[in-house]
């Protein structure tokens, strides 16, 4: 069954069929407003935690950012394969261009943030945070 208001049909990796919206492709709406709060306190969180470690254990800003993309790659991977249920291997033009994107975009943006809160605290970080 597809929803009239929808293009494209989502389909769920997983057997929830708790409410009539949810056959339909669209998740319930306790579902949606969960996943945004726990977002927004992730959010908030990190830069305390951050922070915290920092001045704890005198840690480069450098060398934490690649280690926290390190571990997060793997099991972003693995989320992907396991919600995807299949794994896709991208053109080697393509990753080249990944590679570049991370570069800049993951790892680069996470570095200006933790120096961010290094510099200016933990507060003013969140605040700006993207």
């Amino acid at each position: 069954v597809t929803n009239p208001m929808m293009a494209v049909t989502v389909k769920r990796p997983w057997k929830l069929e708790c409410c009539r919206c949810w056959k339909l492709g669209i998740p319930p709406t306790w579902m949606v407003v969960g996943a945004a709060i726990i977002v927004q306190i992730g959010f908030g969180f990190y830069p305390v935690i951050v922070r915290r470690f920092a001045t704890a254990h005198k840690a480069n800003p450098v060398i934490f950012s690649f280690y926290r993309d390190a571990f997060c790659t793997p099991l972003l991977f693995t989320c992907a394969i396991i919600a995807e249920r299949k794994l896709v291997i991208p053109r080697p033009k393509m990753v080249f261009l990944f590679i570049i994107l991370g570069a800049l975009g993951m790892f680069g943006n996470q570095i200006l943030f933790i120096l961010g809160v290094y510099w200016a605290g933990a507060d003013i970080a969140s605040a700006f945070q993207p």
